[in-house]
């Protein structure tokens, strides 16, 4: 099992890369020359005729888990175990790509921009109007006083995203 996962993960990498890695497969072991030629035929010319090569190995990981566990050798307990860390695994290797490869349209930018802007604003008057003394004491008034949240919040949160 651990066998087809690192394969799987070897021909994930290799194909969010646009590389194919079967020589790199092969020189790890990570498959016999049977296997390899079984997921080279699934990807022909670049184009999928089947499930990805990743997703296959994945496939055969949990068969393998499947078999073990009907047949006794493992129990059902660990199976599931194992069963849920390789979903998990699946889910959490895929998704953010996924993502990443999926840009946010131009317009929805902006306004999400235009929300952090103004959220921005609203805290930094909200702070202002907490922080200013009713006694007038301090020489800076709401308007300083929301300027200066304004850039302390603006920068912190700029500084955790970048």
């Amino acid at each position: 099992v651990l066998r087809l996962m690192h394969l799987a993960n070897h021909l994930l990498y290799f194909d969010f890369a646009a590389v194919p890695g079967w020589d790199v497969a092969e020189r790890r072991h990570l498959a016999t020359r049977g296997e390899l030629e079984f997921l080279k035929s699934i990807a022909v010319r670049g184009e999928l005729v089947g499930l990805a090569p990743w997703y296959q190995a994945v496939c055969w990981a949990m068969r393998l888990v499947s078999r073990e566990v009907h047949s006794g050798r493992l129990q059902p307990a660990l199976g599931l175990a194992l069963d849920r860390t390789i979903c998990q695994w699946r889910q959490n290797t895929t998704l953010p790509p996924l993502i990443q490869q999926t840009p946010i349209p131009l317009p929805y930018y902006h306004l999400m921009i235009f929300e952090l802007i103004m959220f921005h604003l609203v805290l930094s008057c909200r702070l202002a109007l907490e922080l200013t003394p009713e006694d007038g004491r301090l020489p800076i008034g709401p308007l300083g006083w929301s300027t200066v949240a304004y850039i302390l919040i603006t920068l912190t949160v700029d500084s955790m995203l970048w």
